[in-house]
């Protein structure tokens, strides 16, 4: 009789979580599917700004976290919004009442950085919403909240950057913000074949925990809390860079 040892069933309970896993975040985002029988109408939903948004004089586009279930889409619960003219400055943990008018996720390729339709389905974001109007509640940030770090620091280096060149890669490269990257800056990125610096990926993280694991070696910590305190940085990397993987 064929048994396997210790070290291949746990490999193989591995591969088994990880794809049960996988195909279980593909199922709800599948669901996450808006019906077709709301694109074009509209609704008053209640929510939170989540993540980093993009805010021009003439455009802001953020994801919007649902406070409660749509009755007619109840496994949508992200929304991409587009608010043209917004007349205000949209913040990170923002809590608005807004009246959508719901459109499909359009396909969108961004030049060395991907397919924008794909990068959504993968996040659960299944919808987009125009915003014609509005009432805002109150900003909401709470200590547990990252996305609320990550704009603390994008405001500091944007305080402390003066260079309009610079600032955008340095945002991208920092906390993964490529909302300011211009269609310049995404040329270069592709031509230079550089622009995969600016998406978190399994390499980037290995040797993020790498050099964390030697750092802690040399401070003396014993293999296991080394091990250990490597993979709780790699966690904080990533959430800080918004997982964006």
């Amino acid at each position: 009789m064929f048994l396997l040892s210790s070290k291949k069933l746990w490999l193989l309970g591995v591969i088994m979580v990880a794809t049960v896993y996988f195909l279980e975040s593909m199922d709800q985002a599948v669901q996450a599917l808006i019906p077709a029988g709301l694109i074009g109408s509209t609704s008053w939903l209640s929510g939170r700004v989540q993540g980093l948004p993009s805010n021009t004089p003439a455009y802001a586009g953020f994801v919007f976290k649902l406070d409660e279930q749509m009755p007619d889409a109840p496994k949508t619960r992200l929304l991409k919004v587009h608010w043209y003219q917004p007349g205000l400055k949209i913040s990170t943990g923002d809590r608005f009442e807004l009246h959508l008018q719901f459109q499909p996720v359009k396909a969108k390729i961004n030049d060395g950085l991907g397919n924008h339709e794909d990068q959504l389905f993968f996040r659960g974001i299944q919808a987009v919403g125009i915003v014609r109007d509005f009432r805002f509640i109150e900003n909401q940030c709470f200590w547990y909240q990252f996305d609320c770090h990550r704009a603390a620091i994008q405001t500091w280096i944007t305080a402390v950057v003066a260079d309009s060149n610079v600032l955008p890669l340095l945002l991208a490269l920092a906390i993964g913000d490529g909302s300011q990257l211009t269609y310049h800056h995404r040329r270069i990125l592709s031509a230079t074949g550089t622009h995969h610096l600016f998406v978190v990926s399994g390499l980037h993280i290995g040797l993020f925990a790498w050099t964390c694991n030697r750092l802690f070696h040399y401070a003396g910590l014993v293999l296991h809390y080394r091990l250990l305190a490597a993979f709780a940085c790699s966690l904080l990397f990533g959430a800080l860079a918004g997982m964006g993987l």
